[in-house]
């Protein structure tokens, strides 16, 4: 399994989110008003808007789970989600931070999630 930088992984999961929210509806970089802490990706959708972290090793998902349910919290209609390589993750953390929030494993190769 290959290490992608983070800069080049998160370009590839914008492309798959305007695609699936379209462009107008997804902020790269959005600033919280309350505590000026910046969401790596809004995307507003029809039922909710994510609030979506993107990370591109293990590790980072704890501290990405961390960040994501923070900035969940500015606002009752933010729903967390953090987004990290396919196969960068192993069991049992892959898991247990689902059971909490969305953890989408995405292929940058192919441009969308794995259960997709």
């Amino acid at each position: 399994m290959t290490h992608v930088p983070e800069d080049e992984f998160a370009e590839s999961v914008q492309t798959w989110l305007e695609s699936e929210f379209g462009s107008d509806d997804v902020e790269q970089n959005y600033v919280l008003d309350e505590t000026s802490r910046e969401v790596d990706f809004l995307a507003n959708g029809p039922v909710a808007t994510w609030a979506i972290e993107v990370e591109n090793d293990a590790e980072s998902l704890i501290k990405g789970t961390g960040q994501t349910t923070l900035y969940a919290a500015h606002d009752p209609e933010y729903r967390p989600a953090v987004v990290v390589p396919a196969g960068h993750v192993e069991e049992p953390e892959r898991t247990l931070v689902a059971e909490h929030l969305a953890v989408v494993e995405f292929d940058a190769e192919e441009g969308k999630p794995v259960n997709e």
